[in-house]
């Protein structure tokens, strides 16, 4: 869905997809239908340690980008999430400080734990042999998840700051995620002088909106059911809209591009993200 609309919006950067070897015939389905449709180049993802199970995703890791040394940058988002428009991503790749890695602070990521410093849900980074050879030593000596690989070999990466993006990105916000329309600051539970919400300046100004969870509400792709929904949809009226046209918007691209229906969810069940 995101190369979909990368390729609607002609953004100019190369598509590339990481991923492992994919078991099911509807996984090998997408990737052919990526790269045919969308032009993606497909790069397949190593285990960080050898002969890690491959059926894990912790096998897995965000040390294996900076690997793909024949691109000068990456720029990496993390899904399920919707594209509304590619100019900022644009921007940010093309015109961000050279940095071996960039990184959105915690407090862009209100999903985060308190003590991680910083986001994966966005990075920017420049791969490098080196820099991919330490990040799997350090992974091979203490098996530790990606907050905390990247943590320890970058104690201080470039912070992309809002006031940062929003020079960089033209007033635009590359990422946001849905959890920020259920902030007091989004809308019209504001404090006392802060602007109202407007819905459509909150559309145009965005690229790519991220599904952070919601406090517990399935994966997009899951159907909870409208009731189940509603806890988690934010009180502000337009506020509301938003969140769920994002939702419904998600839902229709997945079936036009993807050929896929909603996945059942029940209760107590942990949906997959």
């Amino acid at each position: 869905m995101l190369f979909a609309g990368l390729a609607r919006e002609k953004s100019p950067a190369r598509r590339v997809l990481v991923k492992k070897d994919p078991a099911l015939e509807t996984s090998r389905r997408l990737l052919r239908l990526a790269a045919r449709r969308y032009g993606v180049v497909l790069k397949a993802m190593e285990t960080v340690v050898e002969g890690a199970d491959e059926s894990l995703p912790s096998s897995y890791s965000l040390a294996h980008l900076f690997s793909l040394t024949e691109y000068d940058r990456l720029l990496y988002l993390s899904p399920p999430g919707l594209l509304l428009s590619s100019y900022p991503l644009d921007l940010l790749l093309a015109y961000a400080p050279p940095s071996p890695l960039a990184v959105l602070p915690a407090s862009s990521a209100p999903q985060h734990p308190p003590d991680q410093p910083f986001s994966t849900s966005l990075l920017l980074l420049t791969p490098s042999a080196p820099t991919h050879a330490r990040l799997l030593a350090a992974r091979a000596a203490r098996p530790q998840p990606d907050p905390s690989l990247l943590r320890s070999a970058f104690p201080s990466p470039a912070l992309l700051t809002p006031a940062l993006l929003s020079s960089l990105a033209d007033g635009f916000a590359p990422l946001s995620d849905t959890s920020s329309l259920s902030r007091p600051e989004a809308g019209d539970e504001a404090g006392p002088g802060a602007e109202p919400f407007d819905p459509g300046r909150w559309r145009a100004t965005r690229g790519w909106v991220r599904f952070a969870g919601d406090g517990g509400l399935p994966a997009p792709q899951v159907d909870a059911g409208w009731r189940a929904r509603a806890r988690w949809r934010p009180r502000g009226r337009d506020e509301g809209r938003v969140w769920e046209g994002l939702y419904e918007e998600f839902r229709e691209r997945r079936a036009e591009v993807c050929g896929l229906d909603l996945e059942g969810w029940r209760r107590g069940v942990e949906a997959r993200w």
